[in-house]
């Protein structure tokens, strides 16, 4: 920074910084100075880019190994404002407001292990036989989804799914929900194993990054309910819901993007004790920024879908290479 800038800053009118897509972008670049400063242009950019990346690390016999960069950006904003355009001396402060309106199709602002959707501003200052100077600052964008556009929202599901001798169902009334909504859901579990099977029902979000053919994925724990133990033998069918849904990124990011996508799924957990692989019975759900604006229940029970219990990743005949596991972390 110059010796003769006391202050350079972007001064959103919204003290949090944080819009919705579709809004505008309303605040002042401020520039203080001690004595005359003389620029050539000054400038303020505002960018937004979804940016992925991981590297990938192979060995091979003899000891050898590579590295191989999976990369992918998309670029959702790139607004230039001029503020100046022509050589000027300048002295004391100086005060630009400033409006940019956002698109209303921008995935929201978000942070994950291998990728993120952020926004920011940059003040450009380009001076005359010396080297230019910026200052970046970050916001908030805020993705929306309107569930009552959402043909699936309404509709009820229930999943079968079979892990030997295990068998779960899960039912949901509907696939829409917004943030401090409950969850209500129907499990079913028929153990006819030999061992005892622990049974939970949780809330999770998965992130889906992708880049140059390739993909990883991200899995975060945010609720779950326990629903008790079924022995050898029996069944079980209880009623619940996930109270309380926090505030969440919606799903797709709002928009979508193209790289980076954001589900949530209700999965019922079945866990047998010992060796042997636990059932899972998930069923995505979508999270929006806007509710329902009539929701229809009916004791009518879905028309199940039935799976059987996920193969391992060299037994499935798939076209293309399937995303790395999951990384699972607690929020």
């Amino acid at each position: 920074m110059a010796r003769e800038i006391r202050r350079l800053d972007v001064i959103f009118k919204d003290p949090s910084a944080t819009y919705r897509a579709g809004e505008n972008v309303t605040g002042t670049v401020t520039l203080d100075l001690s004595s005359e400063f003389k620029v050539k242009g000054v400038r303020l950019v505002l960018y937004g880019i979804a940016r992925v990346g991981w590297d990938e690390n192979k060995s091979y016999t003899k000891g050898t190994s590579s590295k191989t960069s999976h990369k992918n950006v998309d670029v959702y904003l790139d607004e230039t404002l001029i503020l100046i355009s022509r050589t000027e001396t300048l002295k004391g402060r100086q005060n630009w407001p400033f409006s940019v309106h956002l698109p209303a199709y921008i995935p929201g602002t978000f942070e994950g292990q291998y990728g993120r959707v952020q926004y920011w501003t940059k003040i450009q200052i380009e001076r005359p036989w010396k080297g230019n100077i910026e200052h970046t600052k970050t916001f908030t964008v805020l993705g929306t989804l309107d569930l009552n556009v959402d043909p699936e929202a309404k509709s009820m599901v229930g999943i079968c799914c079979k892990s030997g001798p295990i068998i779960g169902q899960l039912y949901v009334e509907r696939r829409g929900f917004v943030a401090a909504q409950n969850i209500p859901f129907t499990a079913k579990i028929e153990n006819n194993s030999k061992k005892k099977v622990n049974v939970r029902v949780v809330l999770s979000q998965q992130a889906i990054f992708r880049a140059e053919g390739q993909c990883r994925k991200q899995m975060i724990l945010l609720k779950g309910i326990t629903q008790g133990d079924v022995d050898p033998g029996e069944e079980m069918e209880s009623v619940g819901e996930i109270q309380n849904i926090p505030p969440l990124v919606p799903s797709h990011l709002g928009a979508g993007c193209k790289n980076i996508d954001l589900k949530y799924l209700l999965t019922l957990v079945a866990v047998a004790g010992g060796p042997g692989k636990d059932l899972e019975v998930p069923v995505e759900i979508t999270i929006g920024t806007k509710p329902l604006r009539r929701v229809e229940g009916t004791s009518a029970s879905p028309k199940l879908k039935v799976k059987a219990a996920a193969k391992k990743e060299s037994e499935s005949p798939v076209a293309r290479k399937p995303c790395k596991r999951p990384i699972v972390r607690k929020m």
